[in-house]
């Protein structure tokens, strides 16, 4: 996988990421275009047609969101050495910005359905938004910290 990734990113340039982040713009246009096509069939159209108001209100949010997974990826394959010293706070607000798109369709639903634990969930997950930042962030730079202390490292000519 290694080997793909890096012949991509040789053969592509910069325009890898670029590639990907209109394939997600794709995925989202196709949900939408699915997600209208099955609220003219469900018995609960309501659901349905806030999650395509959500998705169209938030539409440019989730494009970024697309592109920024995308050259996260691909600058931290590029330019690893530099890139991780940034890169888990990148993975902090992609992370945080997933967790709030979760949210806000637990909401809905718990709002469109018999069970408002969804909605409470979603409410709880807004709620915890910086806390999981913050966890993400952590988390990101404990590892880029034992990643430099491990022991197979020590022998690596860029730590001498």
């Amino acid at each position: 996988m290694k080997d793909l990734s890096r012949w991509w990113d040789e053969t592509l340039g910069i325009m890898s990421p670029i590639l990907f982040g209109v394939f997600g713009v794709v995925l989202i246009v196709l949900a939408l275009f699915l997600a209208d096509v099955i609220a003219e069939r469900s018995d609960q159209p309501q659901f349905w047609r806030e999650l395509i108001d959500f998705g169209r209100d938030n539409f440019l949010l989730l494009v970024g969101l697309m592109f920024l997974g995308s050259f996260q990826a691909y600058f931290y394959r590029r330019y690893h050495s530099i890139f991780k010293w940034i890169n888990p706070f990148v993975i902090g607000v992609v992370v945080v910005a997933w967790a709030w798109v979760l949210a806000q369709v637990l909401i809905i639903a718990g709002r469109n359905s018999e069970h408002p634990g969804f909605g409470d969930a979603g409410e709880l997950l807004e709620s915890l938004l910086l806390v999981v930042f913050v966890l993400a962030v952590i988390t990101g730079y404990a590892i880029v910290w034992f990643g430099l202390v491990s022991p197979a490292n020590w022998d690596r000519p860029e730590n001498k």
